[in-house]
């Protein structure tokens, strides 16, 4: 009995050292024969994603900083139907002043009207504007997409740091 436990043992560890010696041989295969093409399918679907940071806090769990997210505002005026453009622009540029007071409204009229004669692409609105200020222009009906067009508004997230107590939480 004590032999047949002994060849059972033996059995069972070799056919485990034979299992593993056959899966590190086809691994080290993968690895040499395959390097390039992993390499080149790493080098292709690399995407960078930018992460929220979270709050700083102090001990007694006041914010000391804190991450908010700014936007970059621009237009691409094709995209916008000459129908919507002609009823809309007067009252698109009041809300673009309105909102954005950074300039009058005729400013904004003329800069969209020139925009929409040269069939300008892209012209920049504002730049760091806050989320409310974006989604209160968004909900106008001169930047709502339109029936086989793409959405005109094109916002680029801005990720900024605020420190409430000045330089304190800075690192």
């Amino acid at each position: 009995m004590n032999k047949v436990n002994t060849r059972l043992r033996l059995f069972a560890v070799s056919t485990l050292c034979i299992l593993v010696g056959i899966t590190t041989i086809r691994l080290f295969t993968i690895l040499w024969e395959d390097s390039e093409n992993y390499e080149q399918y790493l080098k292709e679907d690399i995407q960078t994603v930018p992460a929220r940071r979270g709050d700083i806090l102090s001990r007694y769990g006041e914010v000391l900083s804190s991450t908010i997210f700014k936007y970059d505002l621009a237009l691409d005026v094709t995209q916008i139907s000459r129908e919507v453009f002609d009823t809309w622009i007067e009252d698109a540029s009041d809300t673009l002043s309105a909102t954005l007071t950074t300039y009058p409204s005729a400013y904004y009229s003329e800069l969209l009207r020139t925009a929409y004669r040269e069939k300008d692409k892209h012209i920049s609105l504002d730049r760091n504007i806050s989320e409310s200020q974006l989604r209160k222009i968004e909900r106008h009906p001169f930047f709502q997409k339109q029936k086989n067009r793409i959405r005109p508004i094109i916002s680029t997230p801005v990720i900024q740091r605020i420190f409430t107590y000045g330089d304190i939480a800075r690192r």
